[in-house]
């Protein structure tokens, strides 16, 4: 017996008494019986699961449209998102990240590619040209895309690395 069927039996059962000649048995199992509705029409709800994303895209073709797409799509994309697309569980794509993150961070990729800005190279335009940041990162030599990377500075050196939000962050360099 399915689901829905069970719920018809147990509204015609309810419906079909008449509450005015219910003794005390009678009550205990109208409660047990709407106890018993409720639960089977909260669990139908968990079982009845309506697609989240329904790209028709997956796999490749959705690395290759959030590479060549519209750029905002890439950013803030949460590994649920990911696992979602690729249907794998957040802990395999999380040890996958990982790997990649590693690989990119440690030689040859990280010594051959990354270039950090030495403290004689210019403001980027970035900055420069625009009013409400350079004021106030006129002598910025890093990022200023928000990232926030978590450290422990010196205590002579903490109050050069934090914000409203968080304890102590790296951001940029003076």
């Amino acid at each position: 017996m399915d689901d829905k069927a069970l719920c018809l039996m147990l509204l015609e059962y309810l419906v079909s008494d008449d509450e005015d000649s219910m003794d005390d048995d009678d009550e205990e199992d109208h409660a047990v019986l709407t106890a018993s509705e409720s639960i089977v029409l909260y669990s139908q709800s968990l079982y009845d699961k309506t697609p989240y994303h329904t790209s028709v895209l997956s796999g490749q073709g959705w690395i290759q449209e959030l590479i060549n797409g519209h750029a905002g799509r890439i950013k803030r994309l949460t590994l649920k998102h990911v696992g979602e697309c690729f249907q794998r569980a957040n802990d395999t794509l999380s040890k996958y990240f990982k790997e990649i993150l590693f690989a990119f961070s440690s030689a040859p990729i990280h010594t051959d590619y990354v270039h950090l800005p030495s403290a004689n190279d210019s403001i980027p335009p970035e900055i420069q040209n625009n009013p409400k940041l350079f004021p106030f990162f006129s002598g910025a030599i890093g990022t200023i895309d928000g990232t926030h990377i978590a450290c422990a500075p010196k205590s002579s050196e903490r109050h050069l690395s934090r914000n409203n939000k968080e304890p102590a962050i790296v951001g940029e360099q003076y």
